[in-house]
This record gives structure tokens, C-alpha cells and sequence, in this order.
């Protein structure tokens, strides 16, 4: 114990909102954290990035299924959407040629190799691309909601643990910024 009650919690503790703990006393419900006070009201930074991605649990699949991509372009050609694309536009294809009569012609097989081609090429990119979203790659706006949700908890935090919040100015001469009037 000190002057104000009981010294540094144990992790877990929490508050009653009339125990001093060191030169504070914490509001009730508290939890002291092993750190610092934390509100049963605010959401902690884990929290916060779960509800911004909520499919970061998954990213490890998805970082496998690119590396495996990347590494054996070939086996995406066992993909049922990939196989159900290419059947299609194969079937397109011969039926053009069919009605035209020239099933065995060379511009039938000229086509056939260009879509062919064409459609793992495209569905490589798409495939990839996906994977690469789903992985976390390209994860944009969870990364910003992240961020600016950070920046509240930290405010939150040090507000909670009597530490003044304090705004920091990036030094910048605003005054001669031209700020269009809005009316």
C-alpha cells in the first residue's frame, strides 16, 4: 500500500470506482490489464481490426493458395470455375465453326488455341488477384479503420489513466492554405 491505497493491481483486477490505485482512481468497471485501466465499454485494438476484417483468420489459406498458385500456374486448370469457363467457350467456338462448316478448318483451330490461351491468361490474373485480397494483401480499408481506430483507443487509454490527451501539430503553416468558402 501508499498514501492513496492499494499499490499496482494484479492483472485482471477490477475497479470499484473508490479505490486509489498508486495516484489514481480508475473508473468502476475498469479492468486493469496488467498495464494500464481499460474500459469494458471501449473495444481493444484486437477487437477493432477483427470487426474491420473479419476474415483475417482465413488470410493463412489463402497465403498458401497463391504461393501454390504461383509456384504450379498449370494446376488452376483443375478449378471448376475455370473448367466450367473453358468448357463453354470451347463448345461456343466449335458450334460457330460447326454451323459455318468448317469444323476442320484451320481458323477453327487458330480460335480454339487463342481462347484457350486467352482464358488461362485471364483467369491466372483473376485468380491470383483474388487470392491476393483474401490473403490480406490488398486490405486497404481495414488497415485505415485499424488505424483510426488506434488513434481513438490511444486517446481512450491515456484518458482513462488520468494521462492528458494531448493533440501534436505536424508543424505546418496553415495560414496560408487557401480554404474555399462554403456556402
Amino acid at each position: 500500500m501508499n498514501d492513496f491505497g492499494w499499490g499496482t493491481p494484479k492483472s485482471g483486477t477490477v475497479a470499484d470506482g473508490k479505490t486509489w490505485y498508486g495516484n489514481m482512481m480508475p473508473n468502476q468497471g475498469s479492468v486493469w490489464n496488467g498495464s494500464g485501466w481499460t474500459s469494458p465499454n471501449m473495444m481493444n485494438f484486437n477487437d477493432l481490426y477483427q470487426k474491420a476484417n473479419p476474415w483475417a483468420t482465413q488470410a493463412p489459406v489463402y497465403q498458401n493458395k497463391l504461393a501454390q498458385l504461383l509456384e504450379t500456374p498449370g494446376a488452376m486448370t483443375s478449378n471448376p470455375a475455370y473448367q466450367h469457363a473453358f468448357d463453354q467457350g470451347m463448345e461456343a467456338i466449335n458450334r460457330t465453326a460447326a454451323a459455318r462448316g468448317q469444323l476442320g478448318s484451320g481458323n477453327r483451330l487458330m480460335e480454339l488455341t487463342k481462347f484457350g490461351q486467352g482464358q488461362a491468361s485471364q483467369n491466372f490474373f483473376n485468380l491470383a488477384n483474388l487470392y491476393s485480397k483474401l490473403a490480406g494483401a490488398d486490405n486497404q480499408n481495414a488497415a485505415g479503420a485499424v488505424g483510426a481506430a488506434a488513434s481513438a483507443i490511444n486517446g481512450q487509454t491515456n484518458a482513462l489513466n488520468g494521462v492528458p490527451v494531448t493533440r501534436v501539430s505536424s508543424g505546418m503553416d496553415t495560414s496560408r492554405l487557401y480554404m474555399p468558402q462554403l456556402y
